[in-house]
């Protein structure tokens, strides 16, 4: 029997459709339509099933077959690369599945044993007579195509794109890679993997502070890495000089200017605090400091000591002294927003000044006195993507959740239109708030990063890194530092290769100084005392290093090169006692990798700046830097009064909270029955009033006009039933803070505490959870790779499956009626 396909050069040679008919409706019937899969019943619409018109979705008659051949047709041309070659097409790769090697990861596993399979060979003939189809790519711009032809064969050559490192079945890793089809990458995948791989480099003038070439070399030039192979790039046919050629054209790109030559200055300079020494609470932004300006240091040479100093601020309060503080410089090195308070009844606002002209004027109102007491101020700005500023403010009026200091919640401003934008609403004081620009965790590519105090639970206080990224596509979620036996991670600062450097110490905190720390994808869980320790836990956790050195430091400031700007007082100070005298200079630290892996150090400190009973600051650079990298994604619309939270299993959570560490076995309670969210009501300084012991029944010490306990008022925000497997799903109103409360059968409160708040804007959709009757897949591509095990076995390796792609984790009872994705539940 002659193949249509053999015959389709010939006069009478049949149309793509008719091939299409003849010899891949056959195969689709056979290997895909059942309706578990991609055939639609009959009744489905009947039974009120959601059809998904942009999938391979594939009517069905009674007998099973193919009913609408017209809908079946467009749906596979959607899915075909009728340009490049037939096996690129998305039709084919997931057909082989993951575990293939020219596959993609799919739900449904293989249903093609490989391109000798007759199936295979019939679906690849009718794409070799499709005219176009709805995959045919773009070609590649100039940037992606000398990327094609140097980085990618370097990353493949030194084995990077296997399914155990960074191929596209390496789920919870952070970088994946597409390793093509047979050798070659299609252009899809060629745009995939630069994507990736330019989340890897550092953008602002040294290439070789790329996390891309760092992570491939040995400790010294190198970081540390898990591949086996400490130097991947070494036999890559001598690439890294055309990598590093790559890396400059991508910063000309963005920047319009290459990378920095060797030798020169990394910056033009930088800005800083010059005042009086006085205390700086972490946490707190009410303090006032008045006789402090903004400075700015030329430099001639990579030495960076200063060849010209200039009083920036000094002409814009000519009636006095005032407290200036917290300046951020821009991308392109012009410009630079900083937070100034001119008397101690009005809070600081932001200012914007053109270091070229010193031409200043305010870029947010002048905070006053707050109707429940307290002044609106304005602190801690950084620019974001698209030239918005965003920044901590109290101007909401509202205290923190334990009452002690104003609740400072993060905002972002338009410099242009004076535009501003609320994005935070828990009673957490947030701080410090930075830009993620190097690799990804999830979604933390162009995400915001910030200090957040948690101190609703007593004895378990902690300062910590979160973030989120604009597009609200993942939630407030933690980063950094909750694996620190330290309860303070404070101000972290990213490095070029990806790292973060932060100031760590003890809650409480009179003062925003430390020691230094640097760690790398902090995103272990929260270790109950005397656990870390265990080479079984370690193994789990990420490498965090503490800086060694005297004194107290703050304010690190990262340079293109890895070099830091910080400002250190040397010994003797204790951070732990209010009344000592902090007067830092300006110190500029290179780091330097053990050789043995064991992290970085200081190998040289260079003293800038330093004027006796003077404290220098907020050192900032000034330089050419790359745009803050965005999401590519739009955030929701804020015109939605409403968000959704979506649980995928409440009782797995719960265990996990009892036991968050890598050891130790998680056991899911089977007596949670339902769930009530807890709102947090918020409270100002005149509504919350101390009330004398002994106005209490029973002396209590500690209490308030709002309770007599530390923490403020809440009430029931709703109460629902989880489903059978623990999920539950509920549309909440936006900018409301929430937590979670377990309860059983009768109603009664039970479980772990929860002490994280969840709020969502307008739109959003947050997603929260692992079903524990889901067995350990789904475990083990969402929780194994921080909590360990669920059965407690610590040298076990977690599984780090891709969560969606091979166990549909989201498929939960709550969303779907029976976990069926054609059949979505209103929340």
């Amino acid at each position: 029997m002659i193949s249509l396909v053999a015959i389709a050069a010939c006069a009478d040679a049949p149309t793509p459709r008719e091939v299409f008919d003849a010899e891949v409706v056959p195969v689709l019937e056979r290997r895909c339509a059942a309706t578990a899969c991609h055939g639609v019943a009959p009744d489905a619409a009947a039974r009120g099933e959601v059809i998904d018109a942009t999938r391979l979705n594939l009517p069905l008659d009674a007998a099973g077959r193919i009913a609408d051949r017209d809908a079946a047709y467009a749906a596979a041309r959607r899915a075909i690369d009728a340009v490049e070659a037939p096996a690129y097409s998305t039709l084919l790769r997931k057909a082989l599945g993951g575990a293939h090697p020219d596959g993609l990861p799919h739900h449904g596993g293989s249903v093609l044993r490989g391109p000798d399979d007759p199936a295979y060979q019939a679906i690849r003939g009718w794409i070799e007579v499709e005219p176009d189809g709805g995959e045919d790519p773009a070609p590649l711009t100039a940037l992606e195509r000398q990327f094609a032809d140097t980085v990618q064969p370097a990353l493949a050559a030194a084995g990077c794109m296997t399914a155990h490192c960074h191929g596209v079945t390496a789920g919870a890793t952070p970088y994946r890679l597409d390793g093509g089809v047979g050798g070659r990458f299609p252009i899809a995948a060629t745009r995939a993997n630069h994507a990736a791989s330019l989340a890897q480099v550092a953008l602002d003038g040294d290439p070789w502070q790329s996390r891309l070439l760092r992570k491939a070399q040995p400790p010294g030039p190198g970081i540390a890495h898990e591949a086996a192979s400490t130097v991947l790039l070494s036999g890559a046919g001598g690439r890294v000089p055309e990598i590093v050629a790559w890396i400059c054209a991508e910063r000309r790109a963005r920047t319009g200017a290459g990378c920095t030559p060797p030798g020169a200055p990394p910056i033009t300079g930088f800005v800083f605090v010059r005042g009086p020494v006085a205390p700086r609470a972490a946490l707190d932004l009410d303090d006032f400091t008045p006789g402090t300006d903004l400075w700015l240091a030329t430099v001639a040479d990579a030495a960076l000591a200063p060849a010209t100093l200039t009083n920036l601020t000094a002409a814009l309060h000519p009636d006095g002294p005032a407290d200036v503080r917290d300046p951020a410089v821009s991308r392109d090195g012009a410009r630079v927003v900083f937070a100034m308070r001119t008397s101690a009844d009005r809070g600081h606002r932001l200012w914007l000044l053109e270091l070229a002209t010193g031409a200043a004027r305010p870029l947010t109102d002048e905070g006053g006195a707050l109707p429940g007491g307290g002044v609106a101020t304005d602190r801690d700005p950084t620019w974001g993507p698209d030239g918005a500023v965003w920044f901590a403010s109290t101007r909401a009026g509202a205290l923190a959740e334990r009452g002690a200091v104003l609740d400072a919640e993060l905002y972002s401003v338009a410099p242009a239109t004076g535009a501003v934008t609320r994005w935070t609403y828990t009673p957490h004081v947030e701080r410090k708030p930075t830009f993620l620009d190097v690799g990804e965790v999830g979604d933390t590519g162009g995400s915001v990063a910030f200090t957040a105090l948690r101190d609703g639970v007593p004895g378990r206080a902690r300062a910590h890194a979160f973030r989120f990224p604009p597009s609200l596509r993942s939630e407030y979620h933690a980063h950094a530092g909750v694996t620190q036996p330290q309860t303070l991670f404070h101000d972290a600062r990213e490095l070029p290769d990806g790292r973060l450097v932060a100031v760590v110490g003890e809650l409480p905190a009179p003062w925003s100084a430390g020691a230094l720390a640097i760690v790398d994808r902090d995103l272990g869980p929260e270790l109950p005392p005397g656990v870390a320790g265990p080479a079984a836990v370690e193994r789990y956790l990420p490498p965090r290093v503490v800086l060694p050195g005297d004194g107290a430091y703050r304010d690190p400031a990262p340079l293109p090169d890895g070099r830091l700007l910080v400002a250190h007082q040397p010994a003797p100070f204790d951070p732990a006692d209010p009344a000592a005298r902090f007067a830092p200079r300006l110190e500029l630290l290179e780091l330097a990798e053990r050789p043995d892996g064991g992290g970085p150090t200081v190998a040289r400190a260079v003293v800038l700046l330093d004027e006796p009973g003077v404290a220098l600051t907020d050192p900032e650079p000034v330089a050419l830097r790359a745009p803050v990298r965005d999401d590519d994604a739009a955030p929701p619309p804020a015109t939605a009064s409403t968000a959704v939270f979506r649980h995928q299993g409440l009782p797995m959570i719960d265990a996990l909270l009892v036991a968050p560490a890598p050891v130790g076995v998680k056991r899911p309670r089977d007596d949670l029955a339902a769930v009530r969210l807890v709102e947090h009501l918020p409270v100002t300084r005149a509504q919350r009033a101390a009330v004398p012991p002994d106005e209490t029944l029973f002396g209590v010490d500690g209490a308030s006009t709002v309770g007599l306990g530390p923490h403020g008022p809440a009430r029931i925000l709703g109460e629902l039933p989880l489903a059978a497997d623990g999920s539950f799903q509920v549309e909440v109103p936006a900018g409301v803070a929430f937590r979670l409360q377990a309860l059983d059968a009768d109603g009664v409160a039970t479980g772990a505490i929860h002490d994280r708040w969840f709020y969502g804007l307008p739109g959003q959709v947050l997603t929260q959870g692992v079903s524990a009757a889901a067995g350990t897949a789904r475990y083990g591509a969402r929780c194994a790779g921080c909590h360990g095990d669920p059965d407690g076995v610590a040298g076990r390796a977690p599984a780090m499956e891709p969560p969606d792609a091979l166990t549909g984790a989201s498929w939960s009872l709550a969303r779907y009626a029976q976990q069926d994705p054609r059949r979505p539940l209103a929340p």
